[in-house]
């Protein structure tokens, strides 16, 4: 659970030190940015390895419609000049 500081929970003087209470409230406030930090990482993250899936299978389906044509290619010149 995501909990912001607002100015109501941390010391207003600039002159004196963080209390125990407003560390605990930072690294609260810390801990949560990190967590949406690391989901949003994490979502991208899938996204590209998807991405990357899909482009080679994309790749892969390519180059076999090539070599396809090509053996039919070379099958037809091969007919042609006599070789077959």
């Amino acid at each position: 659970m995501t909990h912001s500081i607002t100015t109501e929970d941390v010391h207003e003087d600039d002159d004196q030190p963080a209390t125990k209470r407003d560390l605990r409230l930072l690294k609260q406030e810390l801990d949560g940015r990190f967590n949406e930090l690391r989901d949003h990482f994490d979502a991208v993250l899938e996204n590209i390895v998807a991405e990357l899936r899909g482009a080679n299978a994309e790749e892969i389906s390519l180059l076999k419609d090539n070599y396809a044509n090509h053996e039919e290619r070379l099958t037809a010149v091969e007919r042609t000049i006599g070789s077959r």
